[in-house]
């Protein structure tokens, strides 16, 4: 079993070396050249297959909270799911939040649908005329962060501003 202090004073040596902790945790310690350094690793097995889930690099990542984060997976495993499928699933859901900002589609379709018809006359890019045209109005800047869901066709407040954006030059 590894104590913080083993952790902290692990050397990297020429080849990548283990050090195991329990319960499938492990420090993966890599050469300094290239990518080298501290890593936490947990393997275990799922549909008959072995695998590996990484937790982040060390000092980041604790052997305390590489500890809570094995703790969660093996959780994961007793009630029949994949760690990495969860992990993976969980990192889609935080990048469609993301695109799915007023902001992130309202660039997207700008850059498809007026670029092509822009450049060749004015030569701006897409994300200056939404900055000249969102300047000095909170109100719009802050529709730019609201997520769609947010944005109800019957406010009157949103439409009025959508309608003001696309209409201004």
């Amino acid at each position: 079993m590894l104590t913080d202090t083993s952790v902290k004073n692990a050397k990297q040596a020429d080849k990548a070396c283990k050090l195991y902790d329990e319960g499938g945790l492990f420090l993966l310690i890599t050469p300094t050249t290239g990518h080298g350094g501290k890593r936490w690793r947990f393997k275990y097995r799922f549909d008959g297959k072995e695998k590996l889930l990484a937790f982040g690099a060390y000092p980041e990542v604790s052997l305390k909270d590489a500890r809570n984060l094995r703790d969660e997976a093996r959780k994961l495993l007793t009630s029949n799911q994949g760690p990495n499928t969860v992990k993976k699933a969980q990192n889609t859901v935080k990048q469609l939040v993301v695109e799915s900002t007023f902001g992130a589609v309202a660039m997207e379709w700008f850059k498809i649908k007026i670029m092509p018809l822009s450049t060749s006359h004015s030569g701006d890019d897409a994300t200056d005329k939404i900055n000249r045209a969102s300047d000095g109005n909170e109100y719009k800047f802050k529709l730019f962060e609201n997520h769609l869901v947010e944005i109800r066709k019957n406010s009157p407040r949103s439409v009025s501003a959508l309608n003001d954006f696309l209409v201004r030059d």
